[in-house]
């Protein structure tokens, strides 16, 4: 029988695709988790609320927080009934796909802090989670992860303007 944390946290590894990890929790407790990243942490809150503190500063998430948490960095997370995603996405990878899709190897600037404060990028990864959830073809699981990275890293390199042209196209691609 499983306990009641490993009955909230699941985690899903695409066949053939090592690149990526998926890990959604569903109404976590914990007072204080400090982790150490290996590869980039992209997560989305669907409910209850954490104190996110990455880089000395903390941040309050709440539903419809987005965040990235850049690889070989310590953040910890102080969680009430948290309902979260995240994708995570190994360094390498995500700087071959930045280098093709906006011809840079470096994403995010390390000054930069966890949120993007982009509620129509946070609403498309959660539609994207929900898919992969009920996705049976691998092909299509793929094709949503790669999707959900490719949005993102384009997200980033456009201002703030093209970003809210873009916004009801994410949705509907989804």
């Amino acid at each position: 029988m499983m306990n009641d944390a490993q009955e909230r946290l699941k985690f899903w590894r695409p066949w053939k695709l090592s690149q990526f990890e998926l890990l959604q929790g569903t109404s976590v407790t914990n007072p204080c988790c400090q982790q150490f990243a290996q590869s980039y942490v992209i997560g989305t809150i669907q409910s209850g609320r954490g104190i996110l503190q990455y880089r000395e500063t903390k941040q309050e998430l709440t539903r419809g927080a987005f965040y990235v948490i850049e690889p070989e960095e310590v953040w910890s997370c102080q969680a009430e009934a948290l309902t979260f995603s995240h994708v995570l996405v190994e360094p390498t990878f995500l700087q071959h796909l930045a280098a093709e899709m906006v011809g840079d190897e470096k994403p995010w600037s390390r000054e930069s802090g966890p949120g993007l404060h982009d509620t129509t990028l946070s609403r498309f990864f959660e539609h994207l989670f929900a898919r992969f959830a009920v996705s049976t073809s691998r092909l299509e699981q793929q094709d949503l992860l790669l999707q959900g990275v490719s949005q993102l890293l384009l997200s980033r390199s456009f201002d703030r303007g093209a970003a809210d042209l873009r916004g009801e196209a994410l949705l509907s691609s989804v």
